[in-house]
């Protein structure tokens, strides 16, 4: 074919080119954020006894070096070491609010009370809830949340609240159990909570709550 002929389908080739070249890559998609969940209740359920062996207290001075490595051995919470820690002793956390389940020397499950200022206004959260991989599947998440909302319970009335994240389906069945709620003030909670509910069962599906609704039961928003 003589090249004249030719020419219109290579300029109709060069500008496709030009037009895949010059067009943007797509967006990356917006980062989500972490689930909130909100405790409505002014009592916890009774969780039952501890497994024999077991026993729960609140922090003691030395407990660094086995507050870092549960934290750590649990896999899911970034890392952390013995400066970490510090920083969290040094930060909005109640230290009497603390809590270790012990077995000996060992600590085996921890979650703490922090004192924060959200956006919304003043809260109490319940951080960095942690079942050391060798101490799981007893019931020990479910002890020492109970035991840190209880604490949280008998300070100043405020909402108490916790952070987790979609994938953490164990630690979501010990909070659901509790009866904390799902917070839906995000556009992508509902169906972020929807599949959620898919996976973990009819029995674990709570109604939505925001934190109004989470002093309900009594108290004033400070």
């Amino acid at each position: 074919m003589p090249r004249l002929f030719r020419l219109p389908a290579l300029i109709a080739r060069l500008i496709r080119r030009l037009a895949c070249w010059r067009r943007p890559a797509p967006a990356p998609p917006a980062p989500q954020p972490q689930l909130l969940m909100w405790y409505p209740r002014r009592e916890v359920p009774d969780p039952g006894p501890l497994p024999t062996g077991y026993a729960i207290r609140t922090y003691q001075p030395g407990d660094e070096p086995g507050w870092a490595a549960l934290l750590q051995a649990n896999g899911e919470l970034g890392t952390w070491d013995l400066s970490r820690v510090g920083q969290e002793l040094a930060g909005p956390l109640l230290r009497q609010a603390q809590f270790f389940v012990v077995t000996g020397d060992e600590l085996a499950a921890t979650t703490g009370v922090y004192d924060r200022q959200r956006p919304d206004g003043s809260a109490w959260e319940i951080g960095w809830v942690a079942v050391h991989p060798s101490h799981r599947g007893r019931g020990l998440g479910t002890q020492v949340v109970a035991a840190a909302l209880r604490a949280a319970l008998v300070l100043p009335c405020r909402p108490i609240y916790l952070l987790t994240d979609d994938h953490r389906l164990p630690a979501l069945k010990v909070y659901l159990g509790l009866e904390f709620r799902p917070d839906y003030g995000h556009p992508s909670y509902p169906d972020r909570w929807e599949r959620l509910f898919v996976q973990l069962g009819d029995q674990y599906r709570q109604p939505p709550i925001d934190r109004q609704g989470a002093l309900s039961a009594g108290g004033e928003i400070p």
